[in-house]
């Protein structure tokens, strides 16, 4: 049976009993990257979330969106309808977030903030929020029209009040019509997160390029980013993992789950 009630507003409950509880030695969140921006989020409470699972190399470009694997997720969430965010498939009992669609189920919030593609006055793109046991985590979405604008103080004005929070993990979009990666770098140094998870790339090369440009902020504006090459699909995030210095830059390498 299909537990969905969807409320006024876009506010979507599941009971929470409905939820199996995790092995309490489990990572509290494991984010697994298929590719573009797509990610498969594993929660210590027993839910998956599901992000912009496109079609893998849409336009023909190659950025690859591996298959998700054969295990339904809780909640699929959809920036928007691009064919590079998402494909055409039919869920049979997960809870579909796009647009304005909220959620709060087994200590896990689902909030979403309207964005920004093409221009500056036509929210076409939603960023998830996804916080769970203190962890933030924001999934940014298709933001083009921000990154490629933030130098403007208006628009940095604006980034604050959409994204005000003290991200424990942004997963950042480095590449789009365009490229922007002083921009994207500029956008992240505006919101300080503790982590960032780059995506929404057209190459391995684009990402080492960006990659590089933040090691080159280190050494000629004193920025801090900590480059951690994983080497991997999948990144650990743990409810306490103590302090931090400087901004980590998490480099994922897309892949489909193991069986």
């Amino acid at each position: 049976m299909k537990y969905r009630q969807l409320f006024p507003h876009g506010l979507i409950v599941i009971p929470a009993m409905l939820i199996l509880t995790g092995c309490s030695n489990a990572p509290t969140v494991q984010i697994h990257y298929l590719g573009h921006a797509s990610f498969l989020m594993r929660f210590d409470n027993g839910l998956t979330v599901l992000t912009d699972y496109g079609e893998s190399r849409a336009w023909g470009l190659d950025s690859p969106i591996y298959d998700c694997g054969s295990k339904e997720p809780d909640i699929v969430t959809y920036s928007h309808d691009h064919a590079d965010h998402q494909r055409e498939i039919t869920w049979e009992q997960a809870t579909i977030l796009t647009a304005t669609d909220s959620l709060s189920l087994g200590g896990l919030t689902v909030t979403p903030i309207r964005t920004c593609e093409l221009d500056l006055e036509t929210p076409d793109n939603t960023s998830y929020l996804f916080t769970y046991k203190g962890l933030k985590i924001l999934h940014l979405a298709d933001a083009q029209v921000f990154i490629r604008s933030i130098a403007q103080q208006e628009v940095q004005e604006r980034v604050r009040v959409l994204y005000p929070e003290k991200y424990d993990v942004l997963l950042m979009t480095i590449e789009g019509r365009t490229q922007f990666i002083p921009q994207a770098e500029a956008f992240i140094d505006l919101l300080q997160p503790k982590r960032v998870i780059p995506m929404h790339y057209w190459s391995a090369v684009y990402k080492a390029s960006f990659l590089n440009y933040l090691v080159r902020q280190n050494r000629r504006s004193g920025k801090k980013y900590q480059i951690e090459r994983i080497g991997s699909a999948e990144y650990a995030l743990w409810e306490s993992d103590g302090d931090m210095s400087g901004i980590q830059v998490i480099s994922l390498d897309p892949a489909a789950p193991a069986p």
